[in-house]
């Protein structure tokens, strides 16, 4: 592994360890200020992604939606997997949550792609299990995309 892939690996490490914790300033410090989070699997099985999130500010949005709706944001059996131009990491996880107030578990299978560029995330893909997620019930409501994300 070179010097370029584990600076990859460890910004992956870093966003993953700092979202465990629930530590917002250490997850936007991460952003790059053009960075976007995607969520490209609609609930409606159409091509049109659940949400884009475009510059720090909007991902921060997401993100922040994500703290307020969950108390705890764990990820287990993380798999890294860097790409051969170490520009990319794919993160394939089982993500451990429980929503906020309801107290409820939220378990779905995630495959994260995380673009990298000038030592910060440059593009997060959050792919998940759409049908779990219509599932969800945050605060005694039914889970709808303005609940979640926005765009």
């Amino acid at each position: 592994m070179t010097p370029a892939h584990r600076d990859t690996l460890a910004l992956a490490e870093r966003f993953f360890a700092a979202m465990e914790d629930q530590d917002r300033e250490a997850m936007a410090e991460l952003f790059a200020p053009d960075a976007t989070i995607t969520i490209p699997l609609s609930l409606d099985g159409s091509p049109n992604p659940l949400g884009v999130f475009r510059g720090r500010r909007e991902a921060m949005s997401y993100v922040d939606t994500v703290l307020t709706n969950f108390e705890r944001t764990v990820m287990l059996d993380k798999t890294f997997t860097v790409s051969e131009d170490a520009g990319t990491v794919f993160i394939q996880a089982k993500g451990d949550l429980v929503t906020r107030g309801t107290r409820q578990p939220y378990r779905n299978v995630y495959v994260f792609r995380i673009d990298v560029r000038d030592g910060r995330i440059a593009a997060i893909w959050e792919y998940g299990n759409p049908i779990t997620f219509a599932n969800l019930n945050l605060a005694g409501a039914p889970a709808s995309p303005a609940t979640a994300t926005a765009e």
